[in-house]
């Protein structure tokens, strides 16, 4: 039996769940002294079952976030539980789940792909541009080429083409108006073609960035969006008075409101006293204000960047973020935590969120989070098990 095929042998007991003991390497064929026409096959051969595996990886990536499974572990999205949980970057992340989700529409394809016809480069740029009708074409023809054609050809199919924008200054518009029976700010609007643009490539932009609420549709994390930026321009205002948004609390009730009468949940209060330009009016069950937070509450500007150069992103496992952080009290401050950075670390507002309005917490000692179950969550790729590991024994010695 060939070096090939004993490799095939040993990956399809430890895949079909035969006995590792049935299959045992023979004596006196050590690597050093194999044909160097038989690494060349295995190598091969090796790298076509890598590309079957692959598949059926990409197949289970579909199916688990068609479930939306990542969410248990408090992941904002498919791609960041596998960063968490595989210990992947970000853009390999991405990579899969795009391809896992595009490849259940190109059946003929992704046959080939399992097959070991197309490796995984050229398939990731074949993917850029293959749709479902021309699915049996691209099986025929992309298996010939080289990953700089297919790439090549990616760019070409895809290149864009310049509209024309037509200017009606005249008709852009915004009107806002609040809903305080629904506790609801509604506005409506419109720009011209040009500024329409850069408006929805603003609000695109952040949206894509962010490991966006998984509750949430896509017209809920563009409203995001949208007040990242609005929050942002407050932050840089220079004129702190007119930059505060005053938030009265109530301590009586543990509620809040904004000086119109829209409500505000006290954990919101809480979240948004983590590092915003907020000031609390607290209030007595008499309505006569009681204080207004302690001073070194907010994150001064060294401080924070202290954070930045610890931290690196969002302290989340797998999130990483690295724009609108916002610096968590882990011990809030109303409960006596301090603004310093052992009880401080950076998150995004999705995980803000989820600390504060969604159950999860930190423990102040270790920094690791725990699920609302009271489970802690610490994800790592996980070693081979026993099992799996006898299996592929003759193999790995």
């Amino acid at each position: 039996m060939s070096l090939p095929e004993r490799m095939i042998v040993l990956f399809g007991a430890a895949a079909f769940g035969r006995e590792g003991g049935r299959v045992q390497e023979p004596k006196g064929r050590a690597l050093d002294r194999a044909p160097t026409v038989e690494l060349e096959d295995a190598i091969v051969q090796l790298h076509g079952l890598m590309s079957a595996a692959q598949r059926r990886m990409l197949a289970f990536i579909a199916e688990f976030d068609r479930r939306c499974a990542w969410r248990r572990d408090g992941a904002a999205s498919m791609e960041q539980w596998l960063c968490a949980r595989v210990n992947v970057s970000y853009g390999t992340a991405t990579s899969w789940v795009a391809a896992a989700a595009k490849l259940d529409e190109l059946p003929a394809t992704a046959t080939v792909f399992e097959h070991g016809g197309m490796s995984w480069d050229q398939m990731r740029a074949v993917l850029r541009f293959a749709t479902p009708q021309r699915d049996e074409e691209l099986a025929r023809e992309a298996p010939g080429w080289s990953v700089a054609q297919a790439e090549a050809i990616a760019r070409r199919e895809l290149a864009a083409t310049l509209s024309e924008a037509e200017l009606a200054l005249d008709q852009r518009a915004l009107r806002l108006k609040w809903d305080l029976a629904q506790n609801l700010l509604k506005f409506w609007g419109r720009l011209p073609t040009a500024e329409g643009a850069a408006f929805e490539r603003a609000l695109e932009r952040v949206a894509s960035a962010a490991p966006h609420d998984p509750d949430a549709p896509h017209e809920a994390r563009l409203a995001d969006a949208l007040v990242e930026l609005a929050s942002a321009r407050l932050a840089d205002d220079a004129d702190a008075d007119r930059a505060t948004v005053v938030v009265h609390v109530d301590e009586a009730v543990r509620s809040g409101n904004l000086p119109n009468g829209a409500r505000v949940p006290f954990e919101t209060a809480r979240r948004l006293a983590c590092d915003a330009r907020i000031q609390e009016i607290v209030e007595s069950a008499g309505g006569e204000p009681v204080g207004i937070g302690r001073a070194s509450r907010q994150v001064p500007g060294w401080l924070l960047r202290m954070l930045r150069e610890r931290d690196g992103g969002c302290s989340f496992p797998g999130c990483g973020r690295l724009r609108w952080l916002h610096a968590h009290h882990i011990v809030h401050w109303a409960d006596g935590g301090p603004t310093d950075a052992d009880n401080l670390m950076l998150l995004c507002g999705y995980h803000h969120r989820l600390v504060h309005e969604r159950g999860w917490r930190v423990e102040p000692r270790s920094h690791e989070f725990v699920k609302p179950d009271g489970r802690t969550y610490v994800p790592r790729p996980e070693p081979l098990r026993p099992e799996i590991k006898r299996r592929f024994a003759p193999l790995l010695t």
